[in-house]
């Protein structure tokens, strides 16, 4: 349960970051899963 709200935690903070870059979704989507990857190391 703690793992996960970490990670909604980290989500909400890329996914605040990617706003900002006119990407499309799936390319944002691509590297929102790559970072969370990351992140977990």
């Amino acid at each position: 349960m703690k793992i996960k709200k970490r990670l909604r935690e980290i989500f909400k903070k890329i996914k605040n970051k990617f706003k900002c870059f006119g990407e499309s979704k799936r390319k944002r989507r691509k590297l929102l899963h790559t970072e969370i990857q990351e992140r977990l190391r």
